[in-house]
């Protein structure tokens, strides 16, 4: 009994110190051509993003501080990247990329990537330009935007 306490320790142990092995941060930047719209976001391996969006100067922020919420899904092999959040007044982001634009490059141990991509922003995204709990949708489809994407350990 006292060996299996020690076996189950050590897996603990090792559970514990690995669990966040690797954990590293994504800095995503996107600006559209006319400079009206941009995009920062930060990517956690662990946790939810964090973004602002701008159109105009008008800004709108997500993240778990002020009751939001988002995800990613990637795939840079597939051409895949999508950032998607909600926030508890409903202010919606959806970004995608444009697969056929999407080029990154691997550092030689999977510790970094660099990426790029055009992405367009979904139009159930909340246009930040209006005021208070308004829910006026924007046709968003429209907006494109181009991306930098770095990650590293």
């Amino acid at each position: 009994m006292r060996v299996f306490g020690l076996v189950m320790s050590g897996l603990l142990f090792v559970a514990s110190s690995t669990s966040f092995a690797g954990a590293g941060v994504g800095q995503l930047k996107c600006q559209s051509d006319s400079g009206r719209t941009e995009i920062e976001a930060e990517i956690l391996d662990y946790g939810d993003p964090s973004m602002t969006w701008k159109i105009d100067e008008q800004e709108r922020s997500l993240s778990e501080a002020n009751g939001g919420s988002a995800f990613v899904i990637s795939d840079f092999e597939q051409g895949i990247f999508s950032l998607n959040g909600l926030q508890e007044n409903n202010v919606h982001f959806v970004l995608n990329a444009k697969s056929e634009t999407l080029k990154y490059e691997e550092g030689p141990y999977g510790n970094n990537l660099t990426a790029s991509f055009r992405a367009v922003i979904g139009g159930e995204s909340m246009d930040p330009r209006q005021e208070g709990d308004v829910r006026l949708w924007m046709e968003l489809s429209r907006i494109v935007v181009n991306c930098e994407y770095e990650y590293s350990l």
